[in-house]
């Protein structure tokens, strides 16, 4: 199985280029519509993040080296790019991991991991797409697909046994990734906050079914969709 996801995971990286220069032009033409992102947003911006202090320390790490200054979607467009890399050396860090262990447990949790990174690349293609046009629909969209990713990277670890080798290596990964994830979900917020319901939601303690970094009931929703559920299904079961 590795080995056929490793091919996938090959060609989806190709398609990656070819969509990230297919919106190159767009951006251009949106960034009219949007304002910079400068040090005086940074704690507005991360106020919603999962940890405001990694999504403060991304991005004075991005916007402090950026030659021109930089608008949201530039910004959730770098961040993307940095989370393709990064999810295809999780994807690759994971599929040694498997092939080197010895316990089946530990295998059957990797293999998860393997196909939740796969997953999650789709979910970046379909983000790319969705930052060529910003609407209530896209922004929607951003939500869901930002939000299922830092669901697939906790479900990752959550399939491992913790303070294991693999789940410390997992979850060196993992960070990073969860770090890009958060931050970017922080810009979309910024972008379109939650309506008033939603925002009365982000107060209310949680049944324990969903982390609070789940910004909006349609989000947790679409997180019960069969297609993002299978897998946290098996790992339930293990």
């Amino acid at each position: 199985m590795s080995s056929l996801l490793a091919q996938r995971f090959l060609r989806r990286e190709k398609r990656a280029l070819t969509l990230t220069g297919a919106i190159f032009f767009t951006l251009i033409t949106v960034a009219s519509t949007l304002v910079s992102v400068t040090s005086a947003h940074y704690f507005s911006v991360c106020a919603s993040a999962r940890n405001p202090t990694s999504c403060l320390a991304i991005l004075s790490r991005e916007i402090g080296s950026a030659i021109l200054p930089m608008n949201q979607v530039q910004l959730l467009r770098l961040l993307l790019e940095r989370s393709v890399c990064g999810v295809a050396t999780a994807f690759e860090v994971a599929r040694r991991a498997s092939l080197s262990s010895h316990d089946p447990e530990e295998q059957t949790g990797l293999s998860y991991c393997i196909e939740l990174f796969d997953q999650s690349r789709d979910l970046m293609e379909e983000s790319f797409l969705a930052l060529r046009s910003l609407n209530q629909q896209s922004n929607s969209d951003l939500h869901f697909r930002f939000t299922a990713l830092l669901a697939n990277y906790d479900t990752c670890l959550n399939g491992l046994q913790a303070g294991t080798a693999a789940w410390s290596t997992m979850m060196a990964q993992v960070q990073n990734l969860t770090a890009l994830a958060s931050t970017s979900l922080a810009i979309v917020n910024s972008l379109s906050p939650p309506d008033a319901e939603d925002a009365d939601q982000l107060l209310e303690p949680l049944n324990g079914d969903y982390s609070s970094w789940v910004p909006k009931r349609r989000d947790r929703e679409l997180l019960n969709h069969p297609q993002l559920t299978h897998i946290h299904d098996h790992l339930a079961r293990i």
